[in-house]
């Protein structure tokens, strides 16, 4: 059975902030590891907004079905799919093109294709949001004094203050966590002293508790598509 880390929180730091040697220190975000029930929560946010991240070999799968629906030569085009799909990185610039012209019209004329590429779109830009949401309980050296809000969740004037790629770091930390196989969630909790923007401290233990919340003080893979083009 993989162990709760709920009364926990983990000290990151985006790598992309780490050792920039400039003026002022390094933003330290205080995260909470999602149990299961508290990761189904999360999981039901994103399915109340519309978010799926459909895997490759579904979004290949729905633009064989349009090309099948579509009648006419279309072997030329299946072999092209079969091409992107298969073998990505052996494509030419000419095949390329071809590619994103019949990504554009799968977008324009086939309404389950286009749907299964807004949900990915969304979910890109929403798992950061709502994984911040729910899991991030305070920051040090960040833009103001964190505070929580009364639904014991990050209100959107606090999500707002940080910066976006920083939300985008924290977001897939945090998805990350959730997914951890009992192995990992191990090492997790036990964290390298070499890894001192990843420690864990108990939840209001050394941090002081935000206002509103349980947390602390402080101050306050690319595009939605992973087809290849």
């Amino acid at each position: 059975m993989i162990p709760s880390l709920s009364t926990h929180l983990v000290r990151y730091t985006p790598p992309h902030r780490q050792g920039g040697g400039g003026e002022k220190p390094e933003p330290v975000y205080l995260l909470k590891p999602a149990d299961v029930f508290e990761r189904a929560l999360y999981e039901s946010d994103m399915d109340r907004f519309g978010c799926r991240f459909h895997a490759d070999t579904e979004m290949f799968e729905e633009a064989r079905a349009a090309l099948k629906a579509s009648g006419g030569d279309v072997a030329p085009l299946f072999d092209l799919v079969d091409q992107v799909q298969m073998n990505p990185d052996s494509l030419d610039d000419d095949m390329r093109r071809r590619w994103e012209r019949l990504e554009r019209s799968l977008v324009e004329d086939w309404p389950a294709y286009r749907e299964m590429v807004a949900m990915r779109s969304r979910y890109v830009r929403l798992m950061p949001l709502c994984a911040a949401r729910r899991f991030l309980k305070g920051w040090e050296n960040g833009p103001c004094e964190f505070r929580m809000g009364p639904d014991g969740m990050v209100p959107n004037e606090m999500l707002n203050l940080i910066p976006p790629a920083d939300l985008l770091a924290i977001g897939t930390e945090l998805r990350r966590m959730m997914y951890l196989r009992p192995e990992e969630e191990k090492n997790l909790s036990a964290p390298s002293s070499s890894e001192p923007d990843r420690r864990i401290l108990p939840e209001g233990g050394k941090a002081q508790a935000a206002k509103g919340g349980s947390s602390t003080q402080g101050r306050a893979r690319k595009s939605s598509k992973k087809i290849r083009d």
